[in-house]
């Protein structure tokens, strides 16, 4: 999905989740893939399993089945869900479920705080975090979750603004 920009727009910079959110959960994913091939071969080895051997095999398929289906959606999810800052708005395109998307924008001559926030040993240890960007007549706020270096995003955001809203002004006081 391409987003329209509005005439006299340019893309500052993009944003996704930082790679290390990931990572932990294609690892969380590994590590239950490794028990359940374990504990398949604990019970296939001391026959703890009162039934037949092929149903057991057809339960341990569906079940990895299963963790490589989350893994496709985790990886999905990482991809299609940006952040957008442009010279005139900050636009979040988040994936709901595989087939469902919102386009939620904020122009920003409507931004009134931006607040960032990295909170536990990996995020910064890593440099990543939170941001949160607060609107005039927004109904909720904007956040950007897991970003890479919100404070430098934090900063863009703001350059952005400044400059826009002097362009607004310099456009009223023309017309």
């Amino acid at each position: 999905m391409s987003l329209p920009l509005l005439p006299g727009e340019t893309i500052i910079l993009t944003r996704r989740r930082h790679w290390f959110v990931l990572a932990i959960q294609m690892v969380g994913l590994a590590l239950a893939k490794i028990v359940l091939l374990g504990a398949f071969f604990l019970f296939w080895m001391f026959d703890l399993v009162g039934i037949p051997f092929e149903l057991f095999l057809l339960l341990l398929v569906i079940a990895l089945q299963s963790l490589w289906i989350a893994a496709f959606y985790f990886l999905t999810d990482y991809i299609l869900d940006i952040w957008l800052i442009t010279n005139k708005r900050s636009v979040r395109i988040k994936l709901h479920g595989l087939f469902n998307r919102s386009v939620l924008s904020i122009m920003h001559n409507r931004i009134q705080d931006i607040s960032t926030q990295s909170k536990g040993f990996f995020p910064v240890v890593f440099g990543y975090g939170n941001l949160r960007v607060q609107a005039a007549g927004a109904a909720s706020d904007f956040v950007f979750f897991d970003i890479p270096n919100p404070e430098k995003t934090k900063d863009i955001i703001y350059k952005a603004a400044l400059e826009y809203r002097k362009r607004k002004g310099e456009e009223e006081s023309i017309a």
